[in-house]
């Protein structure tokens, strides 16, 4: 049989547990997808004019919803599989309200190894809050989550000798924070 190395994304086939593209897995070129040069790690079923992908993520933790305790993959997508131990971040919220934002925090908290530190996530005023291991309630920006992260740190660092005094943070405007602190 003959294969085509060369496909138009309508013949490309994708079962996946995660939102995934073509465009993901195989180098586009022109119009056309070159099916024969994987950038991610799928397993291809060729046939005539057509491939058929399959890929999987596993879960890296556990995420607690109102309505569910679900798996939370290394790219921050929500899967049906659980892990049996390890980390489980609870939500304030139903799971169809896991947005990007969340999903951009999740990574973002990841990179920086910090994902231990956070008790759970709520949605205030649909944007993006957690509580930390301190009980200090966060409340970040939803543009730019690595920017408001990377402040966080900062305060914490600056008022290490007052956290026990912290109640929350507000860092939802451009490089400011605001601290609330907590009665005596």
């Amino acid at each position: 049989m003959i294969f085509s190395p060369f496909l138009p994304e309508r013949f490309i086939k994708i079962e996946s547990n995660i939102p995934l593209t073509a465009k993901e897995i195989f180098p586009k070129v022109g119009a056309v997808y070159f099916t024969f040069l994987k950038m991610k790690d799928v397993e291809l079923n060729r046939g005539f004019l057509n491939v058929n992908v399959l890929y999987n993520e596993e879960p890296v933790c556990n995420i607690k919803f109102k309505d569910g305790t679900f798996g939370l993959t290394e790219g921050g997508f929500i899967i049906e599989e659980t892990v049996s131990d390890g980390k489980v971040l609870i939500c304030d919220f139903d799971s169809k309200n896991w947005s990007e934002v969340f999903r951009n925090f999740f990574l973002v908290s990841r990179k920086y190894d910090y994902l231990d530190n956070v008790t759970y996530l709520k949605n205030i005023d649909n944007g993006l809050a957690f509580f930390d291991k301190k009980d200090i309630l966060i409340m970040m920006s939803s543009d730019d989550i690595e920017r408001s992260f990377i402040e966080y740190v900062e305060v914490l660092k600056k008022f290490e000798d007052r956290l026990d005094n912290m109640k929350s943070i507000d860092l939802r405007y451009k490089d400011q924070a605001i601290i609330i602190w907590r009665d005596k």
